[in-house]
Parts: structure tokens; C-alpha cells; sequence
């Protein structure tokens, strides 16, 4: 047996170097999308989504407005 040293595992440092020196494309654009998502997300309004106006008119009901009659409303009885 020689006295040359055997090459050690990799640290970990040295792990994280060469990951992002080889993913970080994707990861930029995994941080670009999520950011364009969240602003997509955060800016629409869909029509669907009545929920704080139900909120709002079950408020007043319980402030003891009438239904129908002085808290209006787009959904009918039935």
C-alpha cells in the first residue's frame, strides 16, 4: 500500500457549490414564476367570488336587517 491519501467525500459545502453552479437556471426560474404567480393571483378579481359579499349581507342579517327587503341581495329564496 502507498501512502497517497484517498480522495474523501465531498463536503458540503462543496455540494452546494456545485448544485447551484449546475441548477441554478431553474431555480431563477422557479423564483420568477412564483413571483409572476403571486401577482396574477393577488391582482384578479373572478367573478365567482362572491364570498365577502355573502359576509357582508349575513352581517347585516344579524344587525337584524330583513332579507329581501332592506339587505339586498342577488340570490332569491328558492
Amino acid at each position: 500500500m502507498s501512502g497517497a491519501a484517498r480522495p474523501g467525500p465531498l463536503q458540503d459545502s462543496s455540494r452546494a457549490k456545485i448544485w447551484l453552479s449546475h441548477y441554478w437556471p431553474y431555480l431563477l426560474v422557479a423564483v420568477i414564476g412564483t413571483c409572476g404567480a403571486f401577482v396574477q393571483i393577488s391582482s384578479q378579481f373572478s367573478p365567482w367570488d362572491d364570498e365577502g359579499y355573502l359576509v357582508s349581507s349575513v352581517s347585516e342579517f344579524l344587525r337584524g336587517g330583513s332579507l329581501y327587503d332592506q339587505i339586498y341581495t342577488q340570490y332569491g329564496p328558492f
